[in-house]
């Protein structure tokens, strides 16, 4: 049922995604 989202709402999950991935790294380089 919720299974087609529209694009934007995936590329949006996408770039959140990326954004967090980014920000795990950054703080794990830092730490």
């Amino acid at each position: 049922m919720g299974q087609v989202s529209q694009p934007g709402e995936q590329s949006m999950k996408k770039l959140q995604s990326a954004e967090r991935s980014k920000c795990d790294n950054r703080s794990a380089s830092a730490s």
